[in-house]
């Protein structure tokens, strides 16, 4: 035994939960009674991990043996039919279990060959290469949101699929080195979800019944939407934007406003500062009220962001409510914490004093309801989506705050559990910000309304926050299904919102690292995730030009160009006829697309799809394949990712494909083929054996929304396999209840 990290504990409880023949779910605790993960947050995360869906007798038929050792504890779990190894925390020369007073150590052996996907949400390869050493932390941060510590490995001769879960909340970090895998968390129990395929199919319907399925997004989410991100807040250049659209009649579904634009609508907006000109630099609600007017006859969306941070103004309604609701976080003395931050306004540093919402607090329902329902009055504002969580920030204490105190009495103490002695490795994921888990983010000896400090539940602050908006869009909303998106998300926000990826940069390779970024979010079961497409007007046009025709496939597309939604025609000659051939292009495949969400909420299949997820016994030559991806089970796409491309290659699992464009028939029997490519093109391909219903314009006849572009009419295509047979599938609906 190891007491670096304190006494060790003295007896261990090992719960396992039989979940039917290919999901098993063990709990190491030091609990006798297995409260299950719900224990560790303060509110319920997984609806398929309950007790209800559990049973501690062993089902009839199984897909695996789990065993044990006692002394010292090991356990193991592999295939019945094939015996190949899952997992085996019995290591020659390691612990493998270590479990003490604030530090927890699992390990398992990581048998060659193996192909591990997944593991939070980071920059690089898809697959995980795991002939050297890597640390892979799981701590929410600013520009890395996204918390999952999810794997999916095909492992044996026939490369079979499993999935490998870590449940807890605490801060921990997965350490992958040759022959080994290690779990560390600093503190809570050890719970771990296998899904045992044992295809990637079966891996991830195991995976999102157990930690909620995705949600379906909203057909009118599916088109095209454009952020605005200029300097100038008035209506007069928001309908120039939307004018530019109409001008080159190309499609546009939502427009975005971020908070710093509408003030009206985010929580706690600074007072509105004076332009150049003397006028107000922000717009009133008044004049979004006449501009959403004209939305609405256009058949245009809102979607704004919702800040959480509250600022520190005892006199108004939104702060007097918060505290009377207890909807803020609170010191001992049950006052509210006030944080001061620090914000760049246009080259100025401020300092701003905020509260910060508490969401586990039994009126931050009804306050945020409350509030949002003031704030937006008669707008009707279609989405809603967080930039951050407002824990992910640059935030320290008011000087005057009585929790000041209390930091200081608990650092006396020298309390392990917020000032741990092991630190999980931030350094490859913070991007410019320095410090450990207390850098940029609420102190962590906070504590929500149910005693649970914040360095417990900071993996899940922005998680709950989405649960909580979207629980309230329904509740407003009636029967209308609400889209709510998030930066901050964890295992299971799926179920409630989509995820925004951080924009990496203006280059070549940051477009191409947006594949592998999509992908991995589809293995976590969050298939709506989308990265801004040609974000600056400084963007070289190829690269913008290249970007569209990727962005336009995204599941979330969004372009973030401004004030026009693509480079100005003077450095790029053709920005007509290549933004509306690509946008066009998706809202001809909508019908398909929305058939692929369905099933997604259906059964947590991907809508985007490495190439091995279809094909994994080809996993051996597509594994290493960052560059292509599948749409679906149908569409391979080939982008260019590089300038100056004129011929580039593709690789083709076995079977019939046949071009999009040119109906050019391949029969491949997993090969590598050279592709001939141009300016306006990239490389379609349609699986044989494939029916895909679209809806197509006669012409060039004009449509600009997807409730118009749905009133066209239905066409097949159909790709034949070698056996001259074909299948598909459509989901319709009103897209929006």
């Amino acid at each position: 035994a190891c007491a670096a990290y304190g006494e060790d504990a003295a007896l261990l409880y090992v719960h396992v939960h039989y979940l039917g023949r290919t999901r098993v779910r063990i709990h190491i605790t030091e609990d006798k009674e297995d409260e299950g993960i719900d224990s560790e947050a303060p509110f319920p995360l997984y609806p398929g991990l309950d007790s209800s869906h559990s049973s501690p007798f062993l089902p009839r038929i199984l897909d695996y043996n789990f065993t044990y050792t006692q002394q010292p504890f090991t356990f193991a779990l592999s295939r019945v039919n094939t015996q190949v190894v899952i997992f085996n925390s019995s290591l020659s020369g390691s612990a493998g279990l270590r479990f003490s007073q604030t530090y927890r150590e699992l390990s398992t052996s990581l048998p060659e060959p193996n192909f591990l996907f997944g593991l939070g949400e980071r920059e690089g390869p898809l697959r995980i290469n795991t002939s050297h050493t890597q640390y892979f932390p799981m701590w929410s941060r600013e520009h890395e949101g996204g918390v999952h510590p999810i794997y999916l490995d095909l492992r044996g001769y026939n490369h079979e699929a499993h999935g490998v879960t870590f449940l807890g909340t605490h801060p921990s970090e997965i350490q992958i080195a040759p022959g080994i895998l290690t779990h560390r968390v600093i503190g809570g129990d050890l719970d771990l979800l296998f899904c045992l395929g044992p295809t990637p199919t079966d891996v991830m319907d195991q995976l999102t019944r157990s930690i909620g399925r995705p949600f379906l997004p909203p057909y009118w989410s599916l088109g095209w939407h454009q952020a605005y991100t200029g300097t100038e807040s008035s209506t007069s250049a928001i309908r120039a934007l939307v004018g530019k659209y109409e001008e080159y009649q190309l499609p546009l579904e939502a427009l975005w406003m971020g908070a710093d634009f509408l003030q009206d609508l985010k929580v706690g907006a600074p007072r509105s500062r004076s332009g150049p000109s003397g006028d107000s630099h922000q717009v009133g609600l008044p004049q979004m009220r006449a501009l959403a007017h004209v939305f609405g006859q256009r058949s245009l969306r809102i979607v704004t962001s919702l800040d959480p941070l509250v600022p520190h103004r005892p006199q108004e309604r939104v702060w007097k409510d918060g505290v009377r609701d207890g909807a803020f976080l609170q010191d001992s003395q049950g006052k509210p914490v006030v944080l001061i931050q620090a914000i760049q306004d246009e080259g100025d540093e401020r300092e701003s004093r905020v509260a910060i919402p508490d969401w586990s607090s039994p009126g931050i329902v009804g306050w945020w309801r409350k509030f949002t329902t003031e704030r937006t009055m008669d707008l009707p504002v279609d989405g809603k989506w967080r930039p951050e969580s407002g824990a992910e920030r640059d935030n320290t204490l008011g000087e005057d705050d009585a929790l000041r105190r209390n930091a200081e009495d608990q650092k006396e103490k020298k309390d392990e559990k917020v000032d741990p002695v092991f630190s999980i490795r931030l350094e490859e994921r913070t991007m410019n910000y320095g410090g450990g888990l207390a850098s940029h983010t609420i102190p962590l000896h906070i504590k929500d309304s149910t005693g649970r400090l914040h360095q417990a539940i900071h993996n899940v602050y922005g998680h709950e926050s989405t649960r909580i908006m979207r629980k309230v869009s329904l509740n407003r909303e009636g029967d209308k299904r609400p889209l709510v998106l998030s930066k901050s998300t964890f295992i299971g926000t799926g179920q409630y919102a989509g995820h925004i990826l951080e924009s990496r940069g203006l280059s070549w390779r940051s477009m191409a690292l947006s594949i592998p970024a999509i992908l991995r979010f589809q293995l976590y079961g969050i298939p709506f995730v989308g990265m801004d497409i040609c974000a600056s007007i400084e963007m070289e046009d190829e690269l913008c030009r290249r970007w569209y025709q990727l962005g336009a496939l995204y599941p979330l597309a969004r372009n973030h160009h401004f004030p026009s939604p693509f480079p100005s025609p003077d450095y790029w000659p053709q920005p007509t006829d290549i933004a509306k051939k690509f946008i066009r292009l998706r809202y001809r495949l909508l019908p398909y697309l929305y058939t692929l969400f369905h099933g997604a909420h259906l059964t947590g299949n991907p809508v985007w799809r490495p190439l091995w997820y279809e094909f994994p016994r080809d996993v051996e030559k597509s594994a290493e394949i960052e560059g292509q991806f599948l749409l679906g089970p149908s569409i391979l796409v080939t982008p260019i990712l590089s300038p100056g491309i004129t011929l580039t290659q593709g690789y083709f699992p076995p079977g019939v494909w046949y071009g999009l464009e040119d109906g050019l028939r391949i029969q491949s029997h997993g090969e590598v083929r050279v592709l001939g490519v141009r300016a306006d093109s990239i490389p379609l391909h349609i699986r044989g054996g494939s029916v895909l219903v679209t809806q197509e314009a006669e012409g060039e006849t004009s449509f600009t929304t997807t409730a118009a572009a749905r009133k066209l009419d239905y066409q097949l295509l159909i790709g034949l396999d070698d056996r001259g047979m074909a299948q598909g599938r459509l989901y319709l609906d009103d897209g929006e209840t």
